[in-house]
């Protein structure tokens, strides 16, 4: 966990979220952070999704209408290079994940 988090915080890409602050539970997690342990729990702080997740957004029969096909294509290629971001290295790090969250 501790090396994802250390890896995780050298991306700089507008279309991946950032990542701000962490905590280890107990341990005291980032100092730099003075974000306290949440009942020893690990916790991430990314930048705020002001309009949530894609997929939630697209499995709304509704929202999903406000989104013409040129947008589509717009949203497509954004996540296309983030994913180029992630896998060339740019960041100084070669990111292979399994989950990514759009």
């Amino acid at each position: 966990f501790r090396k994802e988090i250390a890896v995780l915080s050298h991306f700089r890409h507008p279309n991946i979220a950032r990542l701000y602050a962490y905590s280890f539970g107990n341990d005291g997690g980032n100092a730099s952070t003075a974000m306290a342990s949440m009942n020893g729990e690990h916790c991430l702080v990314y930048d705020l999704a002001s309009n949530g997740a894609l997929d939630r957004f697209m499995r709304d029969e509704e929202k999903r209408k406000l989104l013409d096909w040129r947008s589509r294509i717009r949203i497509a290629l954004d996540v296309a290079s983030a994913l180029k971001y992630l896998h060339d290295g740019s960041s100084g790090y070669v990111c292979f994940h399994r989950d990514g969250k759009c």
